[in-house]
Parts: structure tokens; C-alpha cells; sequence
């Protein structure tokens, strides 16, 4: 897609893949890398100039205050990935905590880490 399709006017919304941008323009899909910092500086203007509202993924609040000061108005602050991950860790962690309440070293238990019990 290039900047002049934004003067369509069914399209209210350019929404960055960070991963598939890094990759055509080798770099990384951080937000503060040097070479996105300047893409995503130019899908802003483009933005501003067509009247369209622009956004990008991003992992952490820090992040999402670089694009947010770039000019981005669709953030979205964290993934579903992240969150099954975070629970998952959670729930590992409170059954570890139960299995060492309730059992010590009489259960015979090893959970996928290696850990025993």
C-alpha cells in the first residue's frame, strides 16, 4: 500500500504491523528503533494530511507514549499472547505454592520444569 491510498475515503484507520514493517524495512519491530521512529514519523503525516487516525500494537506504556507523542490515536497496549503467558505463570506459580503447602517432599511430583516436590 502506499501513502496515496489513504486518500480513500472508506478508510478511517492505518493500523502498523510492527513485524511485517520491520521486515521490509530491516530493522527492528521496536518502537524506538531508529528506522521505525522515522516510518512511523512518515505514516503520521500522511495520516495528519489525509485526516485519517493511525495506530500500531505496542508491549509496554512507555511505548505506547512514543507513538501517542508521534501523533498515533489507535494504541493498543498489550496481546492476548502476553496475557495467556502472564495467567499461565500465575496459575504455575499458585499450584507450586499449593503443592509445597500441602505436601513438601511427600508428594512425588515433578511439574514440566523439572521442579519435584
Amino acid at each position: 500500500m502506499s501513502m496515496r491510498s489513504l486518500g480513500f475515503p472508506a478508510w478511517n484507520v492505518l493500523f502498523i504491523g510492527p513485524g511485517d514493517l520491520s521486515l521490509r524495512l530491516g530493522c527492528a519491530p521496536a518502537v524506538s528503533d531508529p528506522i521505525m521512529i522515522e516510518a512511523q514519523k512518515k505514516v503520521a503525516a500522511a495520516a495528519r494530511q489525509h485526516g485519517k487516525t493511525w495506530g500500531r500494537p505496542v508491549g509496554t506504556a512507555d511505548d505506547a507514549g512514543i507513538i501517542i507523542g508521534i501523533g498515533a490515536q489507535f494504541v493498543v497496549l498489550g496481546s492476548e499472547f502476553a496475557a495467556m503467558i502472564q495467567q499461565m505463570t500465575a496459575c504455575s506459580n499458585h499450584f507450586d505454592n499449593l503443592l509445597n503447602e500441602i505436601g513438601g517432599d511427600s508428594i512425588p511430583v515433578q511439574n514440566s520444569a523439572g521442579k519435584a516436590y
